[in-house]
This record gives structure tokens, C-alpha cells and sequence, in this order.
């Protein structure tokens, strides 16, 4: 058996900045090029530009998927009526969103411990590759109408979510400790510039001459992607002569298993239990809008390719937002707890809005764009995770909160769908297909209330 972590009893000192701002351990700056360690920078770029690419053709595709299920289901239940074929669609959606997760969560922590042992970049071409086997899969199984291939393929590419992960292990191996929550949420720059430049895409690339245009442009970019791995450099040795440890975290075994490591870490300091639990519940509550938003906005508003290209558009935009400008204006001024509690509070009014959203598309709109905050929320619990995270387990560690959010996405995409299906069908009890936005305001509220109260104690019990 392996050894685990020895987490100290005590709870990680964070201490809010003062009005002088001379905590250095909380106070940030809007990262520019003289506070980034120049040496790197060149990796930088090519790291989120790597991210960038990643995204855009794991969005074409995505976005492909519901194309794919609806032309299953035409050819296998024709006689359906159009309700009931969204509500079909719904109900196949819930699988496909919801397997990659799983997989992820089982094969997650292995994969990071890899990680940590042998380099990171060769998790980077597994990405990639699980990427590029899901994108053959969604020709196969158009041509031959053959479901199957597409399932077991698109649930083997679960393993593509390791690369955030591995982004992660990968900027804390060359960074500075202070830099480290900017730089983690300028991943979801990238994130917003897939999400951008996949809309516009999506939105005005003609795809009624090539009916598999969206694939074709998507295997591109996942190979522009593959390209750029082999510039990347590998960092756990750069790490470990900078003897990046943590006094919160201690390790007693060279080889640990990384289930007892991770069981260790979220079990043995309440602290970071807390985290791992609002981690798990925001991933679980950031699934509704991407698992429901093309059948709900095409049973509720009639949306053609166009105008889903163009909303697509200003979620990317917003998230870049977030990420660029508003998340590191607040973390000049307040620690990155209070940073988290007010992103929970405007994911509940966002969540608020698209509650409503059956009164006017503008609600659905603006409660979508608003809750693009949640990435940045993702990031910096992430953050403060991994600065609680010795070098030796670095990636075991984030990869394992990545199965975490793998578990979380894996609910929430399956209650989405499921719940998108029960009540939006002929034969739901009633019609309201915004059951999961309203589920999912309450569980936010029910967060926002606990981060406040975890926070509190855990500065008054120091």
C-alpha cells in the first residue's frame, strides 16, 4: 500500500489583506509583463494558446453533439412528435454529458500521479488524442447510424479534462506563489476565446454544402494543438530545484497512492474539506446552461444555428471578461474567499433569471452571460488547493480535484438532461423545462450561505 499526505490539524493561515495592502501572500496585481517571471513567458503563451485551441475544437464538437443525436433519433423514431423528439434528444444528452465525467473520476487521480512520476506533457498529447478519437467516432456514427461507436469513444475522451489539470500542475511549476490565482484564472481567457472563436465559427461558417464542416474544423484546431505540445517544456524539474513545498501539506512517502493522497488531503483538514465541497457543487450547478441551452432554446424560442452561434458568442466574451478585467480587480482589494462568496452570489441571481426565463429569451440571455463567472470561481478554489500542495503530488493532487469536478459535472449533466426530459416531454406532469435552473439557485443560495459561515469560522478559530 502507499503512503498518504500528513495534513496538519490546524487550518491554512490566510489572513484577509490589510488596508495597506502589504500582504503579499493575498494581495494581487492585474498581472502584466514585469510581473510574470520573463523567463517563462515565451511557455506562457504557448500554454494558453494551447488551452485556447483545445477549447475551440472541443466546442465545435460539442456543439455537433445534439446534430448527431437528432439525426439518430429521426432515423430510429420518425413517427415522434417534435416535443417529444426534443425530450428523446434531452434523454440520449444525458449520457454523452454525462460518461466523459465518469471516466474522468475513475481514471483521473492514476493519470495525475503519472503525472507527478514520469512529465507532464505527455498528458498533454493524451489529451489531445482522446480529442481526436472522439471527433472520428462523430463521423463514424453519423455514416453508419450507429450510436454505440460515438458513446464508448466520446466516454473514453473523459480523459481529455486531465489537461486542466495538468495547465494547472504545469503554471504552478514555474510561477511565483502571489501570481499563481491570476494565473489560474487567465485560464479562463483561453477558455472565453475558445468559447468566442468557436461561436463565430458556429455562428457563420456555412455548413449546409459540408454537413460536417464543424468537424472538420474542429480536428484542425485539435491538431494545431498537437503541434504546439512539443514546445512546451517539461516543468517538475524546474519545480524541485525551487523546492516548492507546503507547510500545510506534508508528504511521508516517495511513491504515495494517489487515492489514499487524495482521500488525505480532502478528509484530514477541515478547511480544505469545505473547499473540495463547494468545488464538487459548483461544477455540479455550472452544467445546467452548456448540457440544456441548444433543445431548451430551440423548444422555447425557436433558435436557428445563427442565433445559438451568436449567444455561444457572448458567453465566450463575458467569461474573457471575468477573467481579464473583473475577477482581478477584486482580487486587488479582497482575498480570494470573498472573491468566491461574491461569485456565488451572482451565479444565484443569474440562476434567478434563467428561473424566469420562460417570460422573455432576454432573461435566459443575460442570466447565462452573467453566470459565465463560474470558471473563475472554479480557478481560484483550485488555487488555493495548490498553494496548500507540495511539489512531489502536484498534479495527483489538482488532477484529483479534477475528478472531483468530474464527479460534480457528471450529476449535474445527468440531472440537467434528465430533469430537462421529465418536464418538457407530452407526458411531463407539468411544462416547466426551467426545473433545473430553479433546483440549482436554491443549492447556490444554500453555498453562497456556507462559504460565508466556513470562511467566518475558520478565521475566528486561527
Amino acid at each position: 500500500m502507499g503512503g498518504g499526505l500528513l495534513i496538519d490539524s490546524g487550518p491554512i493561515n490566510e489572513e484577509e489583506p490589510s488596508s495597506n495592502f502589504k500582504n503579499e501572500d493575498y494581495t494581487t496585481t492585474t498581472p502584466t509583463i514585469s510581473t510574470f517571471n520573463k523567463k517563462y513567458l515565451i511557455q506562457y503563451i504557448i500554454l494558453y494558446t494551447y488551452l485556447a485551441c483545445i477549447f475551440i475544437s472541443t466546442f465545435l464538437y460539442d456543439i455537433f453533439i445534439p446534430t448527431l443525436l437528432f439525426h439518430y433519433i429521426d432515423n430510429i423514431f420518425p413517427n415522434l412528435s417534435p416535443l417529444e423528439k426534443s425530450s428523446k434528444s434531452s434523454y440520449y444528452k444525458s449520457f454523452s454529458d454525462g460518461f466523459p465525467f465518469l471516466i474522468m473520476f475513475l481514471f483521473g487521480p492514476l493519470i495525475g500521479y503519472i503525472s507527478d512520476k514520469y512529465g507532464r506533457k505527455s498528458n498533454f498529447y493524451l489529451s489531445v488524442l482522446t480529442v481526436l478519437f472522439v471527433i472520428m467516432s462523430c463521423f463514424v456514427s453519423m455514416e453508419t447510424n450507429n450510436i454505440y461507436c460515438f458513446y464508448v469513444f466520446h466516454t473514453i475522451g473523459g480523459l481529455y479534462n486531465v489537461s486542466n489539470s495538468v495547465v494547472f500542475s504545469f503554471i504552478y511549476d514555474i510561477s511565483d506563489e502571489k501570481h499563481i490565482p491570476i494565473l489560474f484564472t487567465l485560464c479562463g481567457v483561453s477558455m472565453g476565446l475558445g468559447t468566442t472563436v468557436g461561436s463565430l465559427i458556429y455562428a457563420f461558417v456555412p455548413t449546409d454544402k459540408v454537413p460536417y464542416m464543424m468537424l472538420y474544423i474542429s480536428g484542425g484546431f485539435a491538431l494545431v494543438s498537437l503541434a504546439l505540445v512539443p514546445f512546451l517544456i517539461e516543468t517538475i524539474q524546474i519545480s524541485r530545484e525551487n523546492n516548492k513545498n507546503r507547510s500545510y501539506v506534508k508528504k511521508n512517502c516517495d511513491n504515495p497512492n494517489p487515492f489514499t493522497t487524495i482521500k488525505s488531503l480532502f478528509t484530514n483538514n477541515g478547511l480544505i474539506s469545505w473547499i473540495i465541497l463547494l468545488f464538487f457543487s459548483i461544477q455540479f450547478t455550472g452544467q445546467d446552461i452548456w448540457s440544456t441551452f441548444y433543445n431548451y432554446t430551440y423548444l422555447m424560442y425557436d433558435w436557428n444555428q445563427k442565433t445559438i452561434g451568436l449567444f455561444t458568442l457572448g458567453i465566450g466574451g463575458s467569461t474573457i471578461l471575468y477573467s481579464v478585467l473583473i475577477v482581478p480587480f477584486f482580487l486587488k482589494f479582497l482575498s480570494e474567499k470573498k472573491v468566491i462568496t461574491i461569485g456565488f452570489f451572482i451565479t444565484f441571481i443569474a440562476h434567478v433569471m434563467l428561473s424566469t426565463s420562460q417570460f422573455s429569451q432576454y432573461l435566459f440571455i443575460f442570466g447565462s452571460i452573467v453566470s459565465s463567472i463560474v470558471p473563475c470561481v472554479s480557478n481560484l478554489l483550485c488555487s488555493i488547493v495548490s498553494k496548500s500542495t507540495p511539489q512531489e503530488v502536484q498534479s495527483s493532487i489538482l488532477t484529483g480535484l479534477q475528478s472531483v469536478k468530474a464527479l460534480g459535472s457528471f450529476g449535474g449533466a445527468m440531472a440537467a438532461n434528465l430533469l430537462s426530459n421529465k418536464f418538457s416531454g407530452d407526458n411531463a406532469p407539468f411544462f416547466f423545462p426551467q426545473a433545473i435552473y430553479f433546483l440549482n439557485a436554491i443549492i447556490v443560495f444554500i453555498l453562497m450561505i456556507i462559504s460565508i459561515i466556513v470562511w467566518r469560522y475558520y478565521k475566528n478559530n486561527q
